[in-house]
């Protein structure tokens, strides 16, 4: 499996960058892989869901910047006539806004690292998953889907890291991407202002005190 995902990263300029020693590699995450919504639930502890009926239709990257997710390139797909098969496979109706990416590559850019992430997604090919912290590659496996029963239809897949990461990049062999939520390890973002505010009283005491 490893010779076939370095074949795969050769034919992406950033990632041949990165196993050829441009970019560093470092340490090597220990991955668990999961097809069972409850479970990864369970070990990833607390998460975020981003997705449907959220979904802002075009094209905007730092849509969910405010629950962690910096960026992303997909784009809200609605589904009008003509995505009638996007419809049946995704299980939702007709009117709705969904993920799509046109690009086989994607980018998942988080404001921290995490450990956790997570889709509900409609998966025709196996994808290639790269962990980065930074610059630095920290992880990279394939997940193989079974084939759904019917097909098509969406499936969940997440998977947990020991080592924490702040962006995801997935790839598959030429297929679009279309799914209906993203999953992650939760982000509270730090209040604005906070230390200020303990300064400011730390100040005010000590004038007190002096007077």
């Amino acid at each position: 499996m490893i010779g076939t995902i370095c074949r795969a990263l050769g034919r992406h300029t950033a990632l041949g960058l990165a196993v050829a020693g441009v970019w560093s590699v470092g340490a090597s995450a220990a991955i668990t892989q999961f097809t069972d919504e409850a479970s990864w639930r369970a070990a990833a502890g607390a998460t975020t869901t981003i997705g449907v009926p959220d979904i802002p239709p075009g094209t905007h990257p730092e849509a969910f910047a405010g629950s962690g997710l910096q960026s992303v390139n997909l784009y809200g797909l609605t589904l009008t006539d003509g995505y009638e098969h996007l419809h049946y496979a995704l299980g939702v109706p007709m009117g709705t806004t969904i993920f799509a990416g046109g690009s086989i590559d994607l980018n998942y850019t988080f404001s921290v690292p995490i450990n956790a992430f997570a889709q509900q997604w409609l998966y025709y090919r196996p994808q290639t998953l790269v962990l980065y912290m930074q610059s630095t590659v920290v992880g990279y496996f394939q997940w193989v889907p079974d084939a759904p029963d019917p097909w098509p239809a969406t499936k969940f897949y997440g998977f947990t890291s020991t080592v924490a990461f702040d962006r995801v990049f997935s790839f598959n062999t030429g297929e679009a991407h279309y799914g209906t939520q993203i999953m992650f390890t939760q982000i509270v973002p730090a209040p604005a202002g906070g230390l200020c505010v303990l300064l400011g009283g730390a100040f005010a005491r000590r004038r007190r005190v002096r007077a």
